[in-house]
């Protein structure tokens, strides 16, 4: 065993409610919400790959109260119960869990915290490195050289010195410094009046809350007042904030060596919660279309077979492959059709690879009157973006039936509606992506992918499409969506096309005008602002914002969140009829919203060529 070794110690209730409030809205087609789940398989996933750690474990909380709501009723009494859609989500992240083969720990009365306060002080080696992945500040009182904590999501490591910028003090004092400020969102009350920064200074000066109370004759006024009328309040916030270290855990090191995933058992979840992206590496989804007759156009005898094979179709789908994903840019690579399922055909048209391929011009001609005959019936996925790259050529496309993206959207709006999602939940047929396809690729350039490779690429995308509509427009009808889609939806992609290409005219040299003065502006308004505070801060940082309003100013608290005072427009609205202060921040977030949400955003939209 070496000192490099580490085990990776999970706070999964950090993990889930980031997740569910980090992805917004997700379900599966029966309307179960899955977007918690989903988030939380995705950040265990990443950590298993860019970690690869031998040893894991995956903390919870108790179902049933800890001890800590005995020693004060109010603890963890502000705490909202979990919204609707989250609730029927738990059992299914045990269940991930459990499929994903990964060691828990829980235990009845006791919190996650204190589960991982004792397994890095009783049962961890001191040999072994350990990294506490949560995004809880409380952790930081474990850290010390061999224990750090490490932010998944905002992709940092926590070491003593990264406690030292959060805090001000050293890890052991983390402690010291949350009895005296206390914790809202545990309802941990601290000393009143006392915020972060005035805990940290006193930590700072005297070493402990002890040391504090024996120095108090040193300190004046209110604070001194306060220190004294809620001395039980401090020592009990301590208590509060204190982490157990003797929860009776029987497991050790060796049962928490990573094992190997249970494929089938992830496979069977996975298509039940409709992961069909995850599917891919846990053998759920296979290549279940067959791609014998996918077929590469580009030489002069199978482009007239292709021809010929064109003027007999009563309806094809087909897709673009090209340089952008931004229309006004693209440069047409290539396209490909499909007549009948299983059946696809590539026509390279703009690669760089020294391969023979057909020449734009004569091909575009050659098919315009196909795209522009209504009679055929032309499928498509976002075909918005396929008619802006063809009408880049002069080409009209008339006749579209089916936007397989608009169908799926009208069948299950919550869901995803790209085409590796739709082809999983709809065909049970796993992708190439695009990353396989342009993976040894520099700069992931398409035009640079072999013709062969950009053929089965391409021709499984027209396939695809082809065999979705297919599905979408006998499912529509039963769904009794035939006329919304028919009449209004696929319309509207014509219009929408319309005004897209058209634009809306940007006034540039207005609008740099208009900048320099909201800018100019702001900059006044700033020093009136740090005038009126006596000092500078970052405005537009909620957290400093309520320390001065609060904490130096003594305003009125109106409201508080999670993470501290709130400091919306609300609250400054209320608070600006005692004090100019929060009128002046007002009126400065109102230049910085115009100013960035509308001139400086039309300025980066404009478009360099028109």
């Amino acid at each position: 065993m070496t000192s490099t070794q580490t085990i990776y110690i999970v706070d999964v209730s950090s993990y889930i409610f980031r997740a569910y409030y980090a992805i917004r809205t997700l379900s599966t087609s029966s309307g179960l919400p899955t977007n918690a789940v989903y988030g939380f398989t995705q950040m265990i996933l990443k950590l298993l790959k860019d970690k690869d750690p031998t040893h894991i474990v995956l903390t919870f909380d108790s179902r049933e109260p800890s001890f800590r709501k005995k020693e004060y009723e109010a603890y963890k009494a502000n705490r909202e119960v979990p919204p609707d859609d989250l609730v029927p989500q738990f059992e299914y992240i045990r269940k991930v869990v459990q499929a994903l083969n990964l060691p828990v720990l829980q235990m009845p009365g006791f919190e996650a915290d204190d589960i991982i306060a004792t397994l890095v002080r009783k049962t961890i080696p001191k040999d072994f490195k350990i990294q506490i992945v949560t995004g809880d500040k409380d952790l930081m009182q474990l850290v010390d050289k061999r224990i750090h904590l490490l932010d998944e999501m905002k992709e940092k490591e926590i070491d003593e010195h990264g406690v030292k910028e959060k805090f001000g003090v050293r890890p052991d004092q983390v402690l010291e410094v949350l009895g005296l400020m206390g914790d809202t969102s545990d309802n941990i009350p601290g000393v009143p009046g006392i915020g972060p920064k005035t805990a940290s200074a006193l930590i700072q000066q005297y070493g402990s809350i002890d040391q504090l109370y024996q120095h108090l004759d040193e300190l004046k006024g209110k604070r001194k007042d306060d220190l004294i009328k809620f001395k039980d309040q401090a020592y009990l916030s301590k208590k509060l904030a204190s982490l157990h270290e003797d929860v009776p855990i029987s497991s050790s090191l060796e049962d928490f060596k990573r094992a190997p995933f249970n494929d089938e058992q992830c496979r069977l979840l996975f298509e039940e919660l409709e992961f069909f992206n995850l599917l891919k590496q846990f053998g759920g989804l296979e290549k279940k279309l067959c791609s014998d007759n996918y077929l590469l156009i580009a030489e002069k005898a199978s482009w007239e077979k292709f021809l010929q094979r064109l003027q007999h179709a009563s309806c094809f789908a087909f897709d673009t492959e090209t340089t952008s994903l931004d229309f006004t840019d693209a440069k047409l690579v290539g396209l490909s059709f499909a007549f009948t399922s299983s059946e696809a055909f590539y026509l390279p048209l703009g690669h760089r690879t020294q391969e023979p391929q057909l020449e734009l011009e004569e091909v575009l001609t050659a098919l315009r009157p196909y795209f522009e005959n209504p009679k055929i019936k032309k499928y498509a996925q976002n075909f918005k973006y396929d008619a802006h790259v063809l009408k880049n050529h002069e080409i009209e496309i008339h006749g579209l039936v089916c936007d397989t993206m608009i169908a799926a959207y009208l069948l299950d709006p919550a869901a995803s509606h790209n085409l590796d999602f739709l082809s999983g939940k709809y065909l049970q047929h796993r992708m190439t992506s695009y990353e396989e396809v342009t993976k040894h690729i520099e700069h992931d350039e398409f035009a640079m992918v072999s013709l062969q490779d950009a053929s089965a690429y391409s021709c499984e995308d027209a396939d695809v499409t082809l065999q979705l509509a297919e599905q979408f427009l006998k499912v529509i009808p039963e769904q009794k969506l035939e006329k919304v889609f028919s009449e209004i939806e696929i319309p509207l992609t014509s219009v929408l096309l319309k005004m897209e290409r058209k634009g809306i005219k940007v006034d540039t040299a207005f609008l740099l005008t208009l900048q320099k003065e909201f800018g100019d502006r702001m900059k006044k308004k700033e020093e009136g602002i740090y005038r009126l505070a006596g000092e500078t801060f970052n405005i537009q940082s909620p957290k400093q914002l309520g320390q001065l309003l609060f904490e130096k100013l003594k305003l009125p608290t109106i409201r508080k969140t999670k993470t501290g005072y709130s400091t919306d427009v609300d609250v400054l609205t209320e608070l600006a009829k005692i004090h100019d202060l929060p009128k002046e921040i007002l009126d400065f977030r109102g230049l910085a919203k115009l100013k960035s949400t509308y001139v400086d955003a039309l300025l980066g939209l404009a478009h360099p060529h028109t």
